[in-house]
Formats: C-alpha cells, structure tokens, sequence
C-alpha cells in the first residue's frame, strides 16, 4: 500500500440486518359506495376489484373473496385468470371457485416469485335468486407477506353490499272510479 500511485486500501467486517415490518394490505370493490348494482334476473354482472400489498417491502400471497347466498355457477372468473395469465408462460397465480354451505368463495394464489405488490381485476356475477330483489353481501381479504421476513404477514379488506334494484315482472292497470 503505497501513496505514490494514489491509492489507499483498507477494509473491515461488518453486517447488516435488514428486519421486516408491519404489513398491511388493502382491499376494495370498485370505487364506490356499494361493491356492485346489479338488476334481478340479469346475468353477467361486473364486479370490479382491486388489492394492494401495503407498501413496496410487501408482496400479495391471496386475495379472498365471498359471496354468501351466491352459487358459483352464478360466478364466472374468466377476467381474473386472464389478469393472471392461467395457462401462459408468464402466469402470476391462480383462481379457484368453491361453493359451501350456500357461500360462494373466489381464492385468487399468486406465484412467490411474482413479487406482486398491487392487483386489479373483476368477475362477472348473475343475479343469484329468480324474481328476488335481496341485496348480497361481497367480503374481500388481502393477504401480504413482507418480502425479506416471510413470517410477517398481515391481512385487509371490506364487506360491502351488491345492491340488487328489483325489475317490474308485470303490473296491473287500476283505474279509479
């Protein structure tokens, strides 16, 4: 170690520990105050949603979402696996639909190496009960890990109403006399 060709080398150990942090995910339904509006008897609704990881240290694992009093031949999910890519070289995760004690529920799986912070999608929805105007109840969930720490994981979301807006079937024409 000279000084005549300037230069001056030195070294030391150390370490560096990087921990992870709190994670908190979000969920929504659209953007508004309900998660959908649907007409009795309609078919092919959309339901639009989104999620996010919390912040860019965290990564989406799930996206959860149920609709009790809703049969999953009621639900189509062609849009979530075409957002994911299923069947493609390039596929970030998968879609399953379940149906149990009369609660239909959307499991969206993404790939661990996907590294996924934010995800925004939709299904279609028919109006579940023939000649009914019951409103549904839609609950989303996010689950997120922190991408240095797997074991901190944390999960968000909301429960909103699809409002369902009844349609004359036929009326009865009253005059007064």
């Amino acid at each position: 170690d000279t000084l005549a060709d300037n230069r001056k080398e030195d070294s030391a150990d150390f370490s560096l520990t990087i921990e992870g942090g709190e994670v908190i995910p979000t969920a929504a339904f659209g953007d508004s105050e309900f998660a959908g509006i649907i007409k009795e008897d309609s078919v092919d609704n959309t339901i639009n949603f989104s999620a996010a990881s919390g912040d860019s240290t965290d990564e989406l694992t799930s996206v959860v979402i149920t609709l009790p009093g809703v049969e999953d031949g009621d639900v189509d999910v062609s849009a979530i696996e075409t957002a994911l890519g299923v069947g493609t070289p390039g596929e970030i995760g998968t879609v399953v639909v379940s149906e149990a004690g009369g609660t239909t529920t959307i499991t969206i799986t993404f790939n661990d190496s996907a590294d996924l912070e934010s995800f925004s999608s939709s299904f279609t929805l028919d109006a579940p009960v023939e000649d009914s105007d019951a409103d549904l109840s839609a609950t989303i969930t996010a689950y997120a890990k922190d991408k240095t720490d797997a074991t901190e994981t944390g999960n968000g979301g909301e429960t909103k109403t699809i409002v369902v807006d009844a349609v004359l079937d036929r009326f009865a024409d009253v005059e007064g006399g």
